[in-house]
């Protein structure tokens, strides 16, 4: 290994100083050069403060516990990788048994790493490397967790070590230049984060009709950091605020009292709906509802639903709660999925690629439920989803759905919700554009 390898090279070298300072200073003696032996002293001292320094110099260079990282690979064991890194078949083996007590090693995955800490024994005989000796080994298992196997006086114990975290708050505003999506990457806004948010606005938003150039974006999120302030990892959004040329959508990340997270609207409303607007995340309409010229077909029929085009494998999500009433072929539909809603409502859903797991007819999805993945299948002239929205059996357009709040906080509720709104407009007031405050008025780490 490297650093023994260290070792054994500067021992030799300190060897050869050894041998030098030895024979400058017996070499006047044996000659008997008397004139000599102050200058031989002299430069014996200088030769030996040398050895010193350069002795000194290489104690700080090499660490008394050496680190190594090493990241699991296609085919890696624990056992394999602990056995190639200098540990014995014993101490493997008890390494293993402790630590099985409090995780499982099948959660260890590809490209996941493994810190194991060192210490270097010394051995009696001058040539002989030192002898590496594991003493702890360390696994991530969350942004703000370890465990930890380590050496004991009767072989190895096991435990969780929870890693601080702070949480800050991140604001970032920004126009609106090519997509609302596009933009909010760009502002560093978390993917998973976006996702989310993406949903929820989807009730009220048609992103391709209602989102234009020159609309503002502002955003707070979490972000955590060490207690040694090196970045962890992003939170949730926790506010939003989008502004359009006619109104402006305000939604607040709020618990209510039966421990349910969602965004509210200003007013306290739920932003959900029974239905979404929009099915997937990629919004670009490709053919409204109504009449239109059949791409294919050449004649002019009735379009009965909205075509979103999207690259091929784009999730396709349930519009809301319900059960499925038709999945599988469905001629020029190709792959296509319908699904039976409260209220008389039903949606369909065409050309899909393929369905999601263990989905049938007779299956519970809930809304924003991976039912399927975009696709060209039947009569399609690229990749798209065909979206339908059916009332009583009656198609109708699904951009001019207007559904209700699905629901609104009660009174108890509300007026927490109202406090906690105007803590956090304050809160916002004091995070200055593009800036980050430390979160310490709402919830604990």
């Amino acid at each position: 290994m490297r650093f023994q390898n260290l070792r054994y090279l500067y021992s030799r070298i300190l060897s050869l100083y050894l041998i030098i300072a030895i024979s400058i200073c017996t070499i006047p003696v044996v000659f008997n050069f008397k004139q000599d032996i102050v200058f031989n002293s002299e430069k014996l001292n200088h030769i030996w403060n040398l050895i010193y320094d350069y002795s000194n110099r290489n104690q700080t260079t090499i660490s008394e516990n050496p680190i190594i990282s090493v990241s699991i690979q296609k085919g890696d064991t624990l056992a394999s990788l602990l056995r190639s890194n200098n540990v014995s078949v014993s101490e493997t083996t008890q390494i293993i048994q402790s630590l099985q007590t409090v995780y499982n090693l099948k959660k260890l995955s590809v490209g996941q790493s493994l810190n194991l800490y060192y210490n270097y024994i010394e051995q009696d005989s001058i040539d002989a490397e030192p002898l590496p000796v594991l003493q702890s080994l360390r696994i991530k298992t969350d942004y703000n967790k370890e465990i930890e196997v380590y050496r004991t006086n009767t072989g190895f114990a096991v435990q969780e070590i929870v890693i601080p975290l702070t949480k800050h708050l991140t604001r970032v505003r920004g126009i609106i230049n090519n997509s609302f999506i596009a933009t909010a990457l760009s502002l560093g806004i978390p993917a998973n984060a976006l996702s989310e948010l993406t949903k929820s606005y989807s009730y009220d938003i048609d992103f391709q009709r209602d989102i234009q150039k020159g609309n503002e974006l502002e955003v707070i999120f979490e972000k955590y950091y060490d207690d040694k302030g090196n970045y962890s990892h992003d939170g949730n959004i926790i506010y939003s605020s989008l502004i359009l040329h006619d109104k402006k959508l305000d939604l607040y990340k709020y618990t209510n009292s039966a421990g349910i997270t969602d965004f509210y609207t200003a007013n306290g409303n739920n932003i959900k709906r029974d239905l979404l607007k929009t099915p997937l995340n990629v919004i670009k309409i490709s053919s409204g509802f109504g009449i239109r010229r059949h791409p294919i077909l050449g004649y002019t029929k009735m379009h009965k639903g909205v075509d979103f085009a999207a690259p091929i494998g784009t999730p396709i999500f349930a519009a809301g709660n319900g059960i499925i009433e038709e999945i599988g072929r469905k001629g020029a539909y190709g792959n296509y999925v319908r699904i039976r809603h409260s209220n008389g409502y039903a949606t369909a859903y065409a050309h899909a690629s393929s369905f999601a797991k263990n989905l049938r007819k007779g299956s519970q999805v809930k809304q924003g439920e991976v039912i399927a993945y975009v696709g060209a299948t039947g009569r399609a002239t690229g990749p798209h989803l065909h979206y339908e929205v059916l009332y009583n059996n009656q198609h109708i357009n699904p951009l001019k759905l207007k559904l209700v709040y699905s629901t609104k906080l009660d009174n108890k509720d509300l007026s927490k919700f109202m406090k906690f709104k105007q803590k956090l407009d304050r809160f916002i007031l004091s995070i200055p554009d593009q800036g980050q405050v430390i979160a310490t008025l709402f919830e604990k780490n």
